[in-house]
């Protein structure tokens, strides 16, 4: 992806195996959809203010030609042992599923609900 891509980070330590990452998710994207123009990916950490519960937090801004494709996800209680990277990974399936499904729209390939014949 030639798209700009900028990466946040806050109250996160050990930020450059998760900037890898994230890089490599943003360039599997691009190969999804080539159009995204801008991409911007904010991690968050634990905050004193935050429930315990759901320690990370990350949001994905695509900018694509007439939208954007946002996506956020958050680390539930149920896959603390996953970790950032499990949520990173989570967040960049969604962002993916989006992107193809704005791709379908795009080129006009959505299913239409056609109308059914009525009965002679």
């Amino acid at each position: 992806m030639n798209a700009p891509l900028q990466i946040a980070f806050h109250n996160v330590e050990g930020y450059e195996d998760v900037k890898e990452l994230i890089e490599e998710k943003v360039d599997w994207l691009g190969r999804v959809y080539d159009r995204v123009t801008a991409c911007r990916v904010v991690v968050e950490g634990p905050s004193p203010r935050r429930r315990p519960s759901c320690p990370y937090r990350v949001r994905i801004d695509l900018a694509v030609p007439g939208g954007s494709v946002v996506v956020s996800r958050t680390l539930s209680s149920r896959a603390v042992d996953r970790g950032l990277g499990g949520v990173i990974r989570d967040a960049f399936d969604v962002a993916r599923r989006r992107l193809e499904a704005y791709a379908r729209r795009m080129r006009n390939e959505v299913k239409s609900h056609g109308r059914h014949p009525e009965p002679a």
